[in-house]
């Protein structure tokens, strides 16, 4: 019979548990903490320690001493990683040879791919650095090839709102090169992970063959975690409705697997111990498989932790299989520390074992709709124990929550079991029989389903106001003192703990559903200019100069950190090559009802018009094409682009509410287009774009004289307080964000 910890509290008798806790949490929070506050733990830590041996009491509590010892080795191992081994960009930062064997190719075009290269030596000194390897033009370059190439190794650095060198950095990549010419290139043995990959893509290939395309990819993502396939709506309707975790591979999808084989083994009558054994390699094969992802790793060792334990004892400790399942997976991969799924998945984990010991009862003991009832209630606390443990991290991380998560979670999460395994069973039998429709009409229903949550009013809200971090982060202290202390009356500290997420929602949804940002411009110092329009609880982001890819992460975090959780309508300028990436990465953090864009005047235009189709065609989200000098309505907004140049990335927006016209214009506008420059003397105001510091000693601007209440020009490298436009101000204005549009 199993036993249980009567007890409750995680931590209880189970001192192996609490040191492995605190060394994870050194190891991981001593990365991003800053130098002043690492002297300090290390000073306290050491001082504690020194104390123990001098004072008599303390030298008999050996447990806070060890405890304290491990600490200050997990910073010490996290120091010796990452700030002494792990970058390389410090001591590589001019062109040198590399020579390294390709282990993935992620090909963008024909003439542009990215690899990521295990490097074997930089001028002929031996190293084990991981790097991106952007390579343009045409190369045929496969999989384990050894390729010899030079560059210099540059750090990964965020891209606008995107922190895509913690992204990198969890992978374990730890720099980044270009080349257009290699060297040399070797044949090399293909690495079995790329093997595994090429093997998933078959698989997904097949499952789309079976069923449609759309049944496949969802299956290949549930499945294998193969989430490059999927269309992009349906995985912005899950982060939407709350169930994103449901796409990533995690324990859950594991678990699923495991009790799945582990019935076909009783089918055939195994006894407990070898059907323990034989999920065990199962789990470990499916590990491999699918190209060990930190979460599959973390549920994988935390099983065979597990069933070895229960083998040995007759009990299974989830909480220390846990921890040391992280443990190891940090051992083998100490770059995992900084993967954000990771640590979301440990803390559900936690607070589903945590669930699991609260209301642990044997099944058997209900029947009929007492037993359903009961499987009801379960499932129910599982999802908000694991809601209380990951709140805060998903609020501070995301910005938004869906006051939805607990009943979506319930549904779906059924929905995506019996999907996966007729999936299964579709992939070995679906080319004879016709379960492959039946494939396909469970996915139209998930999806529709999903899309129908995802669409309702204020089903995603904004965790922006300060009122709702607090009460999360009070939840999640609360949690934890319910984790760790022997609490009399769990019930009651378990509804008032569902009363603090019920505000937080409450608060969120009401904050959400009144949000009118303030109309701003906002401007960066590579020319991605963006005007923000609030007006009647709509609101539109026009798009003034867009030049790289990151502008998307860029206008998407500008909305989510102003409670915006949905955009009425999206307003491109002027073309540039970057707008397919750049929308692809906005539609997919945020939704958008309407996109509009110039009609195009040049084949360039054109071409860059039919990609940005092609991409858009996945989301569920407006085309419309408007003509220049057209007005367009918007609220109280008249909006109009007068004059554009594509080819100089010059353009000109009006914006006229009331009796006053508001006038942008970008660098280069008024030498490219002399009738420009009419807008000078009938607007109310002047906007100069980023670059348009090159108008500031122009003579036109003291000649407008009274005729414009106010002339703004930016400058990236000067930030002043935003000002609106009833406060007097100089003639000209220096600033990186103005609050406009009284």
């Amino acid at each position: 019979m199993r036993k249980t910890n009567n007890d409750m509290r995680l931590f209880h008798k189970r001192p192996l548990s609490l040191i492995l806790c605190i060394a994870l949490g050194g190891f991981v929070l001593f990365h991003g903490i800053a130098d002043i506050v690492r002297i300090v733990a290390l000073s306290a830590a050491a001082l504690f320690l020194l104390l123990s041996l001098l004072i008599g009491p303390l030298r008999r509590k050996k447990l806070p001493s060890v405890a304290t010892a491990v600490l200050m080795i997990a910073f010490l191992l996290c120091y010796l990683y990452f700030d002494i081994s792990f970058y390389p960009e410090s001591y590589y930062d001019t062109p040198a040879v590399l020579t390294g064997k390709v282990t993935d190719i992620d090909e963008h075009s024909q003439n542009n791919k990215t690899l990521t290269v295990k490097l074997s030596s930089i001028d002929d000194v031996k190293c084990s650095y991981k790097i991106n390897l952007t390579l343009y033009g045409k190369h045929d370059v496969s999989a384990g090839e050894i390729i010899t190439f030079e560059s210099a190794i540059e750090k990964i650095d965020s891209d606008g709102a995107f922190d895509f060198q913690r992204y990198y950095t969890a992978r374990g990549i730890s720099g980044r090169a270009e080349a257009t010419e290699l060297i040399s290139a070797e044949e090399g043995r293909v690495p079995i992970l790329y093997r595994f990959k090429q093997f998933r893509n078959s698989i997904c290939s097949r499952a789309s063959e079976i069923s449609d395309p759309e049944a496949g990819s969802l299956l290949g993502a549930l499945l294998l975690g193969e989430r490059e396939r999927l269309c992009g709506q349906v995985e912005l309707d899950f982060e939407r409705t709350g169930i994103a975790h449901i796409l990533a591979l995690s324990g859950a999808h594991l678990s699923m697997l495991t009790v799945g084989f582990d019935g076909i083994l009783r089918c055939f009558r195994v006894n407990k111990r070898w059907r323990i054994l034989i999920s065990t390699l199962f789990c470990f094969i499916f590990m491999a498989f699918t190209g060990f992802p930190v979460t599959i790793c973390r549920a994988g060792f935390m099983t065979i932790i597990s069933s070895v334990l229960y083998l040995i004892s007759g009990s299974k400790d989830g909480i220390t299989s846990l921890l040391l399942a992280a443990l190891i997976l940090i051992c083998i991969q100490p770059y995992a520390a900084l993967d954000i799924g990771l640590w979301l998945s440990v803390l559900a984990t936690a607070g589903i074992i945590l669930a699991a010991e609260l209301i642990y009862k044997r099944y058997a003991e209900y029947h009929g709709f007492a037993r359903l009832g009961r499987y009801i209630l379960t499932s129910v606390i599982f999802s908000l124990f694991s809601i209380f443990s990951t709140a805060t991290v998903c609020a501070f991380s995301f910005n938004t929550i869906s006051v939805l998560s607990v009943i979506t979670t319930l549904i779906f999460t059924v929905l995506v079991e019996i999907y996966v395994y007729i999936g299964i069973v579709a992939l070995i039998i679906g080319g004879f029989t016709p379960i492959g429709r039946l494939l396909s009409a469970i996915c139209g229903f998930i999806c529709n389903l999903v899309a129908w949550f995802s669409d309702i009013p204020f089903t995603c809200t904004s965790t922006v106001p300060i009122a709702v971090k607090l009460l999360l982060l009070a939840l999640t202290l609360s949690f934890a003192l319910f984790a760790i202390l022997d609490i009399k009356k769990k019930r009651t500290a378990v509804v008032l703990m569902a009363s603090m997420l019920i505000s937080a929602f409450s608060v969120s949804l009401i904050y959400t559903s009144k949000q009118e940002a303030d109309s701003l411009l906002r401007a960066s110092g590579d020319g991605s200019d963006v005007i923000l329009i609030s007006t009647e609880r709509q609101t539109m982001l026009i798009n003034a100069g867009m030049h790289r890819k990151g502008s998307g992460y860029d206008d998407s975090s500008l909305l989510l950190d102003r409670g915006t959780v949905m955009l009425d309508c999206y307003f491109v300028a002027n073309y540039t090559s970057y707008l397919p990436y750049a929308l692809e990465a906005l539609l997919s953090n945020i939704s958008v009802a309407e996109i509009k864009l110039p009609m195009p005047k040049t084949d360039a235009e054109e071409q860059i018009l039919i990609e940005t189709l092609g991409i858009t065609d996945n989301f569920r989200v407006n085309i419309s094409l408007y003509n220049e000098k057209t007005p367009m309505t918007f609220g109280e907004y008249t909006i109009m682009v007068p004059y554009r140049k594509s080819e100089e990335r010059a353009c000109a927006i009006t914006m006229q509410k009331g009796d006053e016209l508001y006038s942008y214009i970008s660098k280069g506008m008024l030498d490219t287009v002399t009738e420009s420059r009419e807008l000078l003397y009938v607007s109310d105001a002047l906007i100069f774009g980023s670059w348009g510091k090159s108008y500031e000693h122009m003579n036109f601007i003291d000649e407008m004289g009274e005729s414009v209440k106010r002339v703004v020009i930016f400058d990236d490298k000067t930030a002043v307080d935003p000002h609106r436009l009833d406060i007097p101000l100089p003639p000209v204005s220096y600033e990186k964000e103005a609050v406009l549009f009284d």
